[in-house]
């Protein structure tokens, strides 16, 4: 069997050609046998009259320029002839002598005046080689826009999950595999297309392209090109909506992937927009083993030179066991994100995957014409899904592990209230029952005033203060909110509010006293007057009382003094006082002026409980 390596290249020495102006490319073929090949002498023939008793090139152009006959072949020591066949137009090449192909030595064929009209996208060179058994090999040449003075483009372009095709040896078992691919932008402020950057009247595009052998034994060719017609496609987790993938109708398969202008003008952004991965499947192969290459092509970028990138494939033969185990989302996701599990085993009687979330392990039996699964539940937390399989025998063959990081959401309190907020706390252990109600999101563990429970949840307190609400999500992120339940006046209470009458260290007290009969809803106000002779009681007076959520109503005996009081933690705050004065001038609650703190608040504070 031969073993030729097949490229074609530019003078800068890339396969690329450039629209709408004359060029040189150069076919290169090198014996990669390990041996000398002899070659024999023949005229030019049609290719359908050569065999192994032939050495002749056909090169088929008509996927690369419009009009084939005008490029110029030349080969040292070989004749070129163009032919029109029913398979299409096609340059010959045949040498006159026998000769001697030595191993490792490069044949050179010349192609002048190569003019390339049309779009930019992958265009292909066709070589059918009939050196012995004979190849047919397709290879990719990009055709592109001049570069002028624009920018080379930067970006990433790899394999997610391995870069292996496992190669089928009995047609009636197919070995089908999958690809994925990631575009990443590697700038980590600046989107390829900034947002007031215009895109121009071509729609930016990237092509994905292979090589191809539809004879012979295909070392440097992925598959055949009737094959490859047959693979599928999608675009992984939620880009389905900013990419569209679809596949060329017009000379080998390739796949054009498009960013969606009103959803995804910037291409590729930054952070979690900053990278787009698809997929192709059903990939099958008898080629025989060896490396190729995946090519990827862009044109159109605004600002930027059209280009390319590719990526190295293998074909190798597979063996028992798990032959590839991936996700097809990112390795690190935020919580929420669908997760989905792929793998590809060869000659196994079992598979089981096992994983631990939130301590709890879980372990299923994946079906054997299973290939993908979503793991339930999914997870919340960084988690390591472990493929185990079984041979036929019953043996164990070494597991494969994926770990999917999770970036956990903030927990988050969207409401919280508790009831009653105004309660009597009476006695040495009043345990008044309050019951707090609650709706959060991405939790994980809640607890009222250090008690785990769930809402609606009824604690017990003992005095007027602060009920917390402490929520703790993934990855120990916390958050809490918190109510507080006031105090009204117990059976017997008096509140107090002392003011200074005039300046100074030295000048009388004013105290104002409340005291609450909370049986009878009654209560007494008491005015007393204090200095360093004598403590009198210069008016006194009875009201009744009632609340109103956090305020108390006083309705003083007079019929005309009311008063409103809103109550905080034991303490009672005037914020309303209406009425005239009594027959001594004076009037309930009037002489408020400066408590004894300074604070111009008149403030009651609690100082007896009975």
């Amino acid at each position: 069997m031969s073993a030729i390596e097949y490229s074609i290249a530019n003078k800068d020495g890339k396969p690329v050609a450039y629209l709408n102006q004359a060029q040189t490319l150069t076919l290169t073929l090198t014996n990669a046998s390990g041996a000398d090949l002899e070659l024999v002498g023949s005229p030019p023939v049609l290719e359908t009259e050569a065999d192994s008793n032939t050495s002749l090139l056909y090169l088929f152009l008509g996927s690369l320029v419009s009009d084939p006959a005008t490029v110029q072949i030349s080969c040292p020591g070989w004749t070129p002839q163009f032919q029109n066949t029913p398979q299409g137009p096609v340059w010959c090449l045949a040498q006159a002598e026998n000769s001697t192909f030595k191993d490792k030595a490069k044949l050179t064929v010349t192609l002048d005046g190569v003019n390339i009209s049309g779009l930019p996208g992958p265009r292909q060179v066709t070589v059918d080689c009939w050196f012995g058994d004979g190849d047919s090999v397709q290879l990719p040449v990009m055709a592109q826009n001049d570069p002028g003075k624009l920018l080379p483009l930067n970006l990433v372009f790899a394999l997610n999950g391995g870069n292996v095709i496992y190669i089928t040896e009995k047609a009636d078992s197919p070995m089908t595999c999958s690809l994925v691919f990631r575009l990443s932008n590697p700038s980590p402020d600046t989107p390829i297309v900034p947002e007031d950057v215009p895109w121009g009247p071509q729609a930016p595009s990237f092509t994905l392209s292979f090589v191809y052998a539809d004879k012979g034994d295909g070392f440097g060719a992925l598959t055949s090109a009737e094959r490859a017609a047959s693979f599928t496609r999608q675009t992984v987790q939620d880009y389905g909506n900013r990419w569209s993938i679809a596949p060329s109708t017009q000379g080998s398969p390739s796949w054009t992937l498009t960013p969606d202008q009103l959803t995804n003008k910037q291409i590729l952004g930054t952070g979690e927009q900053a990278s787009f991965e698809f997929m192709l499947g059903n990939i099958v192969t008898q080629l025989k083993a060896g490396t190729t290459l995946a090519y990827l092509q862009w044109s159109n970028i605004p600002g930027y030179q059209d280009g390319y990138q590719t990526v190295a494939l293998v074909k190798q033969a597979p063996t028992p066991g798990i032959l590839r185990f991936m996700t097809l989302n990112a390795s690190v996701i935020r919580q929420g994100t669908p997760v989905q599990l792929n793998w590809q085993t060869f000659a196994l009687s079992k598979r089981t995957i096992s994983w631990s979330q939130d301590n709890t392990p879980y372990q299923v039996v994946v079906p054997a014409n299973a290939s993908a699964w979503e793991p339930d539940p999914q997870p919340d937390d960084t988690v390591t899904y472990t493929l185990d399989g079984y041979d036929f025998n019953g043996n164990k063959v070494p597991n494969a592990q994926q770990t999917v990081s999770v970036i956990a959401n903030a927990p988050v309190i969207n409401s919280f209230s508790v009831s009653p907020r105004v309660a009597a706390f009476e006695g040495a252990n009043p345990n008044v029952q309050v019951t707090g109600k609650w709706q959060a999101s991405n939790v994980k563990t809640q607890q009222l005033n250090g008690t785990p429970g769930q809402s609606p949840q009824t604690i017990g307190l003992n005095s007027a203060g602060d009920v917390i609400l402490l929520i703790t999500g993934f990855q120990d992120q916390m958050t809490s909110q918190s109510q507080t339940v006031y105090s009204t006046p117990g059976y017997i209470q008096t509140f107090v509010s002392t003011s200074q009458v005039s300046g100074g260290t030295n000048g009388p007290l004013i105290r104002n006293v409340l005291a609450f009969d909370r049986g009878a809803s009654t209560g007494t106000w008491t005015l007393i007057r204090s200095d360093d002779l004598a403590t009198l009681t210069l008016a006194r007076q009875g009201f009744t009382w009632s609340t109103s959520e956090l305020n108390i109503k006083l309705v003083f005996n007079d019929g005309s003094s009311t008063a409103t009081l809103s109550c905080a933690f034991g303490n009672l705050t005037l914020t309303a006082r209406s009425g005239s004065a009594d027959a001594n001038g004076l009037q309930p609650l009037a002489m408020l002026v400066q408590n004894a703190a300074g604070q111009n608040v008149p403030v009651f504070s609690a100082v007896t409980t009975k």
